[in-house]
C-alpha cells in the first residue's frame, strides 16, 4: 500500500514543477522519498519502481478526483532520445550524483525543480551524439543501483471540468481564453499547408534531426525492417547523402503572427505569451515559433481532435502534433473536397514511427507509399 505522506510529497512536487514531471525525475523523487522514510528496498527492480509510482499516482488521482484534476501520463511526439538528451543536458538528470543523500535533508528538497521539462526550448546540436540508451543511479552508500532508460513520457497535472472554458478560466481571464483560442487556431492553420524544406531554420529543429538520425539507421543492411528493399534504401541514402524528405507541417505560429490579434495590445499579448509558456500550455522554440506544449495537449485533447478533426497517432491514438506523417497523395484523398484534409493522413509520433518501420512495414497501412522515401515531416 503506498505510503500516503510520499503519495502527497509527490504530489508537491509535481505542483510546483509548474504540474509537469517527467517520468524518471518522479522515480528519482520516489527513490529518495522511499530512502527519507527508511522503505527503500535495494532488490527492487525497474518495473518494481514505476509499479510504485504508478500506485502513488493512482492514490493521488483518487485524492484529487473530487477537485476535477488528475494526474495523466502522457508521451512527447519529439521522442526519448531528444527529451532524454534534453534532461541531460539540463540538469544530468540520470546522472549519478543525483541519487546522493544526506542524513540532514528534508522533504523540501523534492521542491526544488529547475524548470527541468521545458525541453522545447533550444537544444544543443550535440544532442544527436549522445548514444547511451540508459543511466545508473547509484545511491552514495554502495547499494544496488536503478537503471533508468531512456523516455519520453511526463506526467501532467490537468483540470478535468467538462468544458475548455472553465479549464482555461481557472488560469486566465475571458479576453485571455479568446486569444488562446484564436491562437490556437493560426497553429493549425499554419499545419493545414505543406511546406518545401529550403531553409537553415527547419534543418536546425530537433524533430527534423532526430528523424533524419533515424531515417538513415534505418538504411543500413543490418536492420531487418519488414517488407523492406534494402537495394533501393541503399541507392537512395547514396545519392542524395542520406534519406532526408522534402516536405514539413508545423503547428506554430510566429510572434509577429501572434501580435496581430486586434483585441489585446502588443505588450499584453506579450506578457501572456510569456505566461503561457511558463504555465506549458504554448513553447517558443529556439526560432521564435509557438506552438501547443504538453499541458495544452493533456487539457484540450478532445477539443483539439473533435473542434479541428486533428490527426491522432496510428500506433498509440494520441494527439499527434509532431512526428511523422506519410506523404503519398493517395492517403488523403476522398469522394469528397470537403473531406479532403492533410489531416486524414496517416501520422505516428516519433517513437511510434520507429517501431512501426522497424516491426511493421515500411508502407504506409493506408496506401501503398514507401515512408522511407516519401513522407513530411511533422515540427
Amino acid at each position: 500500500m503506498s505510503n500516503p505522506d510520499i503519495s502527497r510529497l509527490l504530489l508537491d512536487y509535481i505542483v510546483t514543477a509548474r504540474g509537469i514531471c517527467h517520468e524518471n525525475a518522479l522515480i528519482l523523487a520516489l527513490i529518495r522519498l522511499k530512502m527519507d522514510y527508511n522503505e527503500f528496498d535495494p532488490a527492487w527492480s525497474l518495473q518494481k519502481w514505476n509499479t510504485e509510482l504508478n500506485d502513488n499516482i493512482d492514490h493521488i488521482n483518487v485524492k484529487l478526483n473530487t477537485l476535477n484534476y488528475k494526474i495523466v501520463k502522457i508521451s512527447h511526439g519529439m521522442g526519448k532520445n531528444a527529451v532524454t538528451a534534453r534532461n541531460r543536458q539540463k540538469f544530468g538528470l540520470l546522472e549519478p550524483k543525483n541519487m546522493a543523500t544526506d542524513e540532514n535533508n528534508n522533504s523540501n528538497q523534492y521542491e526544488n525543480n529547475e524548470d527541468d521539462e521545458d525541453i522545447n526550448n533550444n537544444i544543443d546540436n550535440n544532442n544527436n551524439n549522445n548514444n547511451n540508451n540508459s543511466r545508473s543511479t547509484t545511491p552514495n552508500d554502495g547499494r544496488a543501483g536503478i537503471i533508468l532508460p531512456e523516455s519520453n513520457k511526463f506526467y501532467v497535472y490537468v483540470n478535468m471540468e467538462p468544458t475548455d472554458e472553465t479549464k482555461l478560466a481557472t488560469r486566465f481571464q475571458e479576453k485571455e481564453i479568446a486569444f488562446v483560442k484564436w491562437s490556437i487556431e493560426q497553429f493549425v492553420e499554419h499545419a493545414m499547408t505543406i511546406e518545401p524544406i529550403q531553409n537553415n531554420d527547419i534543418e536546425s529543429n530537433i524533430i527534423y534531426k532526430e528523424i533524419n538520425t533515424l531515417l538513415n539507421s534505418l538504411s543500413h543492411p543490418i536492420k531487418d525492417i519488414a517488407n523492406a528493399n534494402i537495394e533501393d534504401i541503399q541507392e537512395d541514402f547514396k545519392n542524395r547523402g542520406g534519406i532526408k524528405w522534402k516536405q514539413f507541417i508545423s503547428f506554430t505560429a510566429r510572434s509577429t503572427n501572434l501580435l496581430r490579434y486586434e483585441a489585446l495590445g502588443a505588450a499584453e499579448i506579450e506578457n501572456l505569451l510569456l505566461q503561457l509558456c511558463e504555465l506549458k500550455w504554448f513553447y517558443r522554440d529556439s526560432n521564435g515559433r509557438f506552438g501547443m506544449d504538453l499541458r495544452c495537449i493533456a487539457e484540450l485533447q478532445d477539443y483539439l481532435i473533435n473542434e479541428f478533426e486533428l490527426p491522432t497517432c496510428q500506433y498509440c491514438h494520441q494527439l499527434t502534433l509532431q512526428g511523422v506523417m506519410c506523404g503519398g497523395e493517395a492517403c488523403h484523398a476522398s469522394e469528397t473536397e470537403e473531406e479532403n484534409s492533410i489531416f486524414q493522413r496517416r501520422v505516428w509520433h516519433l517513437d511510434c514511427f520507429q517501431h512501426y518501420m522497424l516491426h511493421v512495414s515500411q508502407k504506409c497501412d493506408k496506401c501503398p507509399n514507401s515512408l522511407l522515401k516519401n513522407a513530411i515531416y511533422i515540427i
